[in-house]
């Protein structure tokens, strides 16, 4: 299983988007203090990872990773 982090800030907090990948599935949740800071949970299949960015040059878990930190600035 990889790991990874990334900090941000918004709203004059620091939170933490956490990517966890098992080898089949990326999974993104953002953090605040160590706590979930909503109640998403942002996932995609490497497979479908893989199509996407074939067919659309777009890469998914970046456009995950920009969906969270924009949920987080609206306060969704």
């Amino acid at each position: 299983m990889h790991f990874w982090t990334i900090p941000f800030s918004a709203h004059g907090k620091n939170y933490e988007i956490r990517i966890v990948f098992d080898g089949l599935t990326f999974r993104l949740r953002v953090f605040l203090d160590g706590q979930p800071a909503n109640q998403f949970e942002y996932s995609v299949s490497l497979e479908k990872a893989m199509d996407m960015e074939t067919y659309t040059g777009v890469k998914a878990v970046e456009e995950l990773i920009t969906v969270a930190k924009d949920h987080v600035q609206r306060k969704v």
